[in-house]
């Protein structure tokens, strides 16, 4: 019994140290730590995963005549075949990473999280992309509604979910 004792004492503070960020600024024994995202930005949003409003919402949204509804659905078309494998791999990933966290695997956890920042960035490119053809396809006024809505979206994704009791 008393050697089961000072097993446990040997080990303890191992596995304890290693739950406690290394005191030396990001490196432990000559390794730099990879970098995790800046403090309350999302790693992907809820945005990038989902892309734009489908044609029908799109159109009554921003009051499109026939000629912009049939273009924006070329566009929007073009756009969800070119970016589905990246947002099904995205989801995938989002999957995994949750599960890494129930099961509290961090360094699974990082894996997928680094996966998802590389994902994200090349979602919010190929957003940006699509919103520079809305430019070519809405008139100013247009232009100017869907700027607003593009900025309440990214602002809202950005935030996060809200607590419904409002603590």
């Amino acid at each position: 019994m008393a050697v089961a004792g000072w097993l446990l004492l040997l080990f303890i503070p191992c596995t304890a140290s290693g739950q406690y960020p290394d005191m030396m600024g990001g490196q432990e024994m000559g390794r730099e730590q990879p970098k995790s995202a800046p403090a309350g930005e999302p790693i992907i949003t809820m945005v990038e995963l989902r892309g734009p409003l489908p044609a029908p919402e799109f159109r009554e949204m921003f009051k499109l005549n026939d000629e912009q509804a049939q273009q924006y659905a070329a566009v929007y078309d073009s756009f969800t075949v070119l970016t589905k494998p990246s947002r099904d791999e995205a989801n995938r990933r989002m999957e995994q990473l949750g599960l890494a966290v129930t099961k509290r695997d961090s360094a699974a956890a990082q894996y997928y999280a680094e996966h998802l920042k590389e994902l994200g960035k090349n979602l919010r490119a190929q957003q940006s992309r699509f919103d520079d053809r809305m430019k070519k396809l809405l008139s100013k006024d247009q232009q100017k509604a869907y700027k607003t809505y593009r900025k309440e979206q990214d602002e809202a994704a950005r935030a996060g979910p809200k607590n419904p009791r409002g603590a």
